[in-house]
């Protein structure tokens, strides 16, 4: 197309046609890839990682497009981390003083069998963090569903970068002080903050929309906070950067 216009034959552009023609052709695939090429099921691996001397926890999760759950494993477990993971896992384990640094990767060859369009769900991941030491939690994903219950888990910071997701969070019961940092686009966020535990949220928006329970949460400017803050024994310091979709908090 390039040759036939500068030889003066084809009169329209070809750049003009060039890209409509790149989205036809990744729109067709998308909708006939799953028709016309078989492609096998993502298997499912199990992963148990011993704490060992540990007395803190450092976890990072980069999960890419699917489902994320993650809650606390079963009380007096020795793993530091363990559950299912479908569609395979890349995982780190080093001991850092106290703290055991663990991170957990989307393994590369499942890369776009992850993608979930054409009736495929993505990455299925399950994921059991002790609940017995402090934690810090960072999460990096991409278009999933993640279903977070930290009630049980000693969470002392948690961060969320997500992109086009729903994100549905249960903060700790009984951790101290959790400090929390979301960072979000278009995407929704539900949090809960159980009873008995203080909040503050910081909320930075662009065009979401912003559920607060009021009857429980006094409002000064950006910022929601429950009465009796800062002496409550347990307390969820927030800010979420949101762009376009929602945050509810109760």
């Amino acid at each position: 197309m390039l040759l036939l216009n500068t030889l003066g034959i084809l009169t329209i552009s070809a750049w003009q046609m060039f890209w409509p023609l790149v989205l036809i052709l990744a729109g067709g695939w998308l909708l006939l890839s799953p028709t016309f090429f078989k492609r096998s099921n993502l298997e499912s691996q199990n992963l148990a990682l011993p704490l060992g001397q540990a007395s803190a926890l450092n976890v990072k999760i980069n999960h890419g497009a699917g489902r994320l759950h993650i809650s606390s494993g079963a009380p007096g477990s020795q793993d530091a981390v363990s559950g299912s993971f479908v569609g395979g896992v890349e995982y780190d384990s080093r001991q850092d003083g106290s703290a055991l640094n663990v991170k957990l990767n989307a393994a590369t060859e499942q890369f776009w069998s992850a993608i979930p369009f054409g009736g495929f769900q993505g990455l299925t991941w399950d994921v059991l963090l002790n609940r017995n030491i402090p934690l810090k939690l960072k999460i990096d994903s991409g278009a999933n569903e993640a279903n977070l219950d930290l009630t049980d888990l000693k969470i002392t910071d948690l961060s969320i970068d997500t992109g086009a997701s729903s994100t549905n969070i249960i903060m700790p019961a009984a951790a101290g002080l959790t400090q929390v940092k979301i960072h979000s686009g278009a995407s929704s966020v539900k949090i809960k903050v159980p009873e008995g535990v203080a909040g503050r949220f910081a909320i930075k928006q662009g065009m979401a929309g912003i559920h607060v329970d009021t009857s429980r949460f006094l409002i000064n400017g950006g910022v929601y906070e429950t009465y009796g803050y800062e002496s409550a024994p347990n307390r969820i310091e927030a800010v979420i950067e949101t762009g376009v979709g929602s945050v509810e908090i109760h």
